[in-house]
């Protein structure tokens, strides 16, 4: 299953493959979405938060009716948030083969994020099954 709703960051997350995410994660994105699941886990990832039964009482910069599904399905309840890297990982290794696609060469996209040029062929193998 990949992303393809109608979002305000729909270019961003588009062709995502959310099968490939954590269970923990998906859950999140069944019930809040997955923009405000994302921005959730910016926020509170790695943290065990409570999340209250009420909706008012949380405070949380994220779309009501994602807050009130969460409140409903977890209220009262702590829940481990898991990390957003592994969204953070499918979109940086879209990027490296659109710059791979464009010309660049692999030691270019090596310096650009930090990696091993083995490792930028590697995130190529893989996508490109």
């Amino acid at each position: 299953m990949s992303y393809k709703e109608s979002t305000a960051l729909n270019g961003f997350f588009y062709g995502l493959d959310i099968k490939k995410l954590p269970e923990q994660f998906q859950e999140l994105i069944d019930i809040m979405g997955l923009e405000d699941a994302y921005i959730f886990s910016k926020l509170f990832g790695g943290q065990c938060k409570y999340i209250p039964k009420s909706p008012k009482c949380f405070c949380v910069d994220i779309n009501g009716s994602s807050v009130e599904r969460l409140c409903q399905e977890f209220g009262g309840l702590s829940i481990d948030v898991p990390h957003a890297k592994s969204i953070d990982r499918q979109l940086r290794n879209r990027e490296i083969i659109s710059l791979l696609d464009r010309g660049k060469s692999r030691t270019e996209v090596a310096k650009i994020y930090n990696l091993g040029v083995r490792q930028v062929a590697n995130i190529k193998k893989a996508v490109c099954k």
